[in-house]
């Protein structure tokens, strides 16, 4: 399943970099993608709006999730295969999915364009943005360029996946920029909602599925804090670190729990229904964490807030 397309140049230079790989090399470069996953995104959604700037917060996880499945659409119009599975010289050396099959293109996911590369791309390149300080932006935007290098260089993508990866983020800030301004937040969520249904129609890797989940109960949750919620930054510190923390700790906990009415087979089945409970589950734990779950800061308001 998928097809194999590439330019020469790039087999070379992956096969080049990982014949001068060290196993302290592979581990390095394990550890810089590893700053472009899902769970590191969720924790800098979490720091910023649960914590530190609120509306930045919005703007920032919502592209990343609109960039994560509009990059998922992408990869299930091209279905290219990731670089190892095309070619024998190249070594998988760090698989999407442990454990798993690694030359299964539904849950190891395509290749075409990068994902942690457009995740990057919108979160650190969105803090680069924010940040005040020129050696700040430096060490932002050359984290977004590391992750880049770690995904060819781990033999999981090719150098175009990546250059993609890079100007899907940047079309996505700027098309949600200009609906922003044109319309407003909710309506622009709306729009990309609407439009990123139609993977529904065609999508057979399980990254859409959990992305699309991610921007309903996200844009649901942003909505029902913003007309029923609208919490305040906390005050002290502490409390902030708390509501991080506890956020997390929710995310893995319902996460969890929705998973237990299911079978174990049946949640790795690449079927509609399995697909549609993978949706349903990541969107019902978003709406939790961003919607419901600040309603309990009301006791730290009432101790005391920054206007």
């Amino acid at each position: 399943m998928g097809n194999a397309f590439f330019f020469p140049w790039e087999v070379s230079l992956i096969t080049s970099i990982q014949d001068r790989l060290s196993d302290f090399g592979v581990t390095v470069m394990s550890l810089i993608s590893a700053l472009g996953e899902q769970m590191i995104m969720v924790f800098f959604l979490a720091v910023f709006y649960l914590w530190i700037d609120k509306d930045f917060g919005k703007k920032m996880g919502m592209t990343i999730i609109v960039g994560s499945v509009f990059n998922a659409f992408f990869k299930n119009i091209f279905l290219r295969k990731r670089p190892y599975m095309a070619s024998d010289s190249i070594k998988c050396l760090k698989p999407v999915e442990k454990g798993a099959d690694i030359y299964d293109p539904t849950v190891q996911g395509f290749s075409f364009p990068s994902g942690h590369s457009t995740n990057g791309m919108l979160c650190y390149g969105s803090m680069g943005l924010r940040a005040n300080r020129i050696w700040q932006k430096i060490i932002l935007f050359s984290v977004v360029v590391l992750i880049g290098i770690s995904r060819f260089a781990l033999g999981v993508h090719y150098p175009t996946d990546v250059l993609f990866g890079f100007i899907l983020a940047a079309v996505v800030m700027v098309v949600f920029d200009v609906l922003y301004h044109k319309y407003s937040f909710e309506r622009a969520c709306l729009i990309f909602a609407g439009v990123g249904a139609i993977g529904f129609l065609f999508a057979k890797s399980t990254d859409y599925y959990t992305s699309y989940g991610l921007l309903i109960g996200t844009s649901l949750g942003f909505f029902f804090e913003k007309k029923l919620v609208n919490f305040k930054r906390p005050k002290a510190w502490y409390f902030g670190v708390l509501r991080v923390a506890a956020a997390i700790g929710l995310f893995y906990a319902l996460n969890t729990v929705l998973k237990l009415p299911f079978d174990k087979e049946f949640l790795e089945s690449a079927g509609f229904l399995s697909y549609l409970v993978r949706t349903l589950r990541y969107a019902v734990t978003t709406f939790v964490i961003t919607g419901l779950y600040p309603l309990t800061f009301r006791l730290g308001d009432r101790i005391g807030h920054k206007k």
